[in-house]
């Protein structure tokens, strides 16, 4: 007799709602390994990747021994891209979500290989026909998975990945404060430097399915455009409103000191992508536009507790 599932005993996380916002994609472990995928399948051998970025992709472009090539964004959050060969590949970061889709596919007309990051824009629908990479973590309490559109076909055999043992800082910041579960955090998201092309685990996957998104996008949407109606006169961007936003991108001349101030506060801003701060062309956007929270867990009540403190800080 084969083996097979064991029959009663106690309950894992089962009975959900299997109902994920995306589907007809592939699902792996991570944004980085979605890349990997694509520079495997694609036989890319060189990409260009913006300079203001996190340096995972930097070094998944180098585990795949693909020649990377480095460009630079305007105020806009748009590529500064000379002409590039009929072969090469440009990866394009939806930073905060300010690209939307009639830019992306403008963009597409003028370069025939793209690869769009929406790691910001969850919820921003891929184009027909242009390869985007989605990433859970940035947007919900996961310990792992992204979402991959692509008209490759996952024919490969991989492994799921394993979080029973990464779940620690999830469940503990349900349970008691943020603080205490930072250096599981940390870990857990270190993990993935050195981690292999795995698929989604089931965990992530179960608890996708059962996310009321709609209700994320309502509350999102009312927090960012509460944030901006306060702080637009002050703020040096005009960000653009997208739908589910990530966060409130807010760009002040002295950002690292607000930043030091809001966190007293326990108002948690992170630097996006420190790796960056060392390079003098792209160091002002990682330290001066702060991201601010405006997510499902939060109403307006925490914004006017942030704004209240940025105003006494200004």
């Amino acid at each position: 007799m084969t083996n097979s599932k064991p029959i009663g005993g106690y309950f894992e996380i089962s009975g959900l709602y299997r109902q994920p916002y995306y589907k007809n994609c592939l699902s792996f472990n991570n944004a980085r390994n979605c890349l990997r995928y694509l520079i495997k399948k694609r036989k890319i051998q060189t990409i260009y990747v913006p300079k203001y970025l996190c340096s995972s992709v930097f070094t998944a472009v180098k585990k795949e021994n693909c020649i990377l090539r480095t460009y630079n964004i305007d105020s806009n959050f748009t590529p500064l891209i000379s002409s590039i060969k009929k072969d090469e590949y440009i990866y394009i970061v939806n930073y905060y979500g300010q690209l939307d889709n009639y830019y992306i596919e403008e963009l597409s007309k003028n370069y025939r290989h793209l690869i769009v990051d929406n790691a910001q824009a969850f919820f921003q629908k891929p184009v027909s026909n242009i390869d985007t990479i989605y990433t859970c973590r940035k947007f919900f309490g996961v310990p792992d998975g992204a979402y991959l559109f692509t008209d490759l076909k996952c024919n490969c055999n991989f492994e799921y990945e394993s979080t029973y043992d990464h779940c620690r800082h999830i469940i503990g910041r349900l349970e008691k404060n943020a603080e205490e579960f930072y250096l599981d955090y940390q870990n857990s998201e270190k993990r993935f430097e050195n981690s292999q092309i795995k698929l989604m685990s089931k965990f992530s996957e179960t608890i996708l399915g059962a996310i009321d998104y709609d209700t994320c996008i309502q509350k999102r949407n009312s927090n960012f455009l509460y944030l901006n109606a306060e702080l637009r006169d002050i703020n040096l961007i005009s960000p653009h409103f997208n739908n589910g936003p990530f966060c409130y991108p807010f760009a002040v001349e002295n950002g690292d000191y607000i930043r030091k101030e809001l966190i007293k506060h326990k108002i948690f801003v992170p630097v996006l992508w420190p790796n960056i701060i060392n390079d003098e062309s792209v160091k002002h956007l990682a330290l001066n536009i702060l991201p601010l929270p405006c997510d499902h867990r939060y109403d307006t009540e925490q914004m006017i507790r942030i704004i209240k403190i940025i105003k006494e800080i200004k």
